[in-house]
């Protein structure tokens, strides 16, 4: 009885990783389907899988350019900063959520990017899992020009306006939404320009150490204003009628004004 040859070198590997097969035998390889008619040797077979693959990848790139009126370049940039995005929302799910970022061009929406953040119990489990959606629309400009400022994904506006993403509830009642104000610096305002420069030039001191217990007031002496509080209590789901020793909320990530608190 022949020995069937298992897959060994360089060219066999290849075709292997390129169509995800898990397998070790090179004859059950070239049976999968995108091989056939390809080709007699798996060397053909190979080049003329991948020139189908560039072709296919070329037909998409050409597709999204006239989508989304950019370079392949701007397209991969609009892309890893919506990713951020998504990645910066959360609907408050224990099994994950879907999250979609689509541009806002003209009267169109179309989508940009979609990310799977889900998970599943085992097949031997009685429950299912239930799932959370959250979904954010922007511009082009808008999406060229977001920042993030301590926390908040900001779009600074002229004359100091500007307009930033926020949370707000939690599972089924999770939403995300564009909120209007006032920006000067890093400080956002609700109320107007100039409580934003307010909020920016109030004194720091060092007032605690770093076992003290914190809390919402303490942030606003040394100039932390609701937006920024309200981004980070929902970002590491605190309570902002709780205190918190300030060497665990530093823990939480580097933050100016925890360091402006001592």
């Amino acid at each position: 009885m022949a020995t069937r040859k298992k897959i060994s070198n360089k060219k066999e590997l290849e075709l292997a990783e390129l169509l995800n097969f898990k397998g070790v035998y090179l004859d059950t390889l070239l049976k999968r389907d995108e091989c056939q008619g390809k080709g007699d040797s798996l060397l053909e077979i190979l080049k003329n899988i991948k020139k189908e693959r560039r072709e296919r990848a070329a037909e998409r790139a050409a597709t999204e350019r006239k989508r989304f009126g950019d370079s392949n370049q701007g397209i991969e940039r609009m892309k890893e900063k919506a990713r951020a995005i998504l990645n910066s929302f959360d609907t408050g799910h224990s099994m994950g959520c879907t999250k979609d970022l689509y541009l806002k061009i003209g009267k169109r929406a179309v989508d940009l990017i979609s990310l799977d953040c889900t998970s599943e119990y085992s097949r031997s489990s009685r429950w299912k899992a239930t799932h959370g959606h959250l979904a954010i629309g922007i511009t082009k400009q808008q999406l060229k020009n977001i920042e993030k400022v301590h926390n908040v994904w900001t779009v600074r506006l002229d004359n100091g306006k500007a307009i930033w993403l926020e949370e707000e509830g939690s599972k089924q009642y999770y939403s995300v939404k564009w909120v209007e104000g006032f920006i000067y610096k890093n400080s956002h305002s609700y109320v107007s320009l100039s409580d934003a420069k307010r909020l920016h030039f109030t004194s720091k001191g060092n007032y605690f150490n770093k076992k003290s217990f914190v809390g919402i007031a303490d942030l606003k002496k040394v100039g932390a204003c609701d937006v920024g509080i309200n981004a980070f209590v929902k970002k590491h789901n605190l309570n902002k009628d709780f205190g918190y020793r300030l060497d665990y909320l530093k823990s939480l990530e580097e933050s100016y004004y925890l360091n402006k608190l001592g």
